[in-house]
């Protein structure tokens, strides 16, 4: 079981919002006695706490309509999705397991869109395609040397 109780912080971290914006959104909530970003927010007030400030639910990250809404795509290109991720058929019931949700995150990134707001992300996230700086190999690399304003190295 997670977590039975968060911060003011934690959910404005989670929300990509600072903490006296999140507690102003709180408050317009109903959550009038929320002063200060370490203040915590019970279980039993979570999911309402989540939505004033632009989260999902757990309940709702579940569900593919969530997944369909965020990703802006019909029942049958999302089941064609699902397939391609490696979901089968049999697993895409009504409630998503967690590494068709994981995955799907993971689609919502490809595609330029935060998992956890839905806003469009500013970002490039590499694929498997693209030519980064590639993996550790315990050499400085030209991408981290090029960051530091040194030529990158050649050896």
């Amino acid at each position: 079981m997670g977590k039975r109780r968060r911060t003011v912080r934690q959910l404005a971290d989670e929300a990509k919002l600072d903490a006296d914006t999140a507690i102003v959104s709180l408050w317009d909530a109903g959550f009038g006695k929320l002063l200060n970003p370490n203040d915590i927010i019970h279980r039993g007030d979570l999911n309402r706490a989540r939505r004033a400030l632009g989260l999902a639910t757990r309940r709702e990250l579940e569900t593919g309509r969530h997944w369909m809404k965020m990703l802006k795509m019909a029942e049958p290109e999302f089941g064609t999705l699902l397939e391609e991720l490696g979901i089968p058929p049999e697993e895409q019931t009504q409630k998503l397991p967690h590494k068709a949700i994981s995955r799907l995150k993971g689609e919502a990134r490809r595609r330029g869109i935060d998992p956890v707001t839905g806003g469009a992300v500013a970002w490039d996230i590499p694929t498997k395609e693209s030519k980064g700086c590639g993996t550790f190999s315990g050499k400085t690399s030209g991408c981290i040397s090029s960051i530091a304003g040194e030529a990158p190295r050649t050896d």
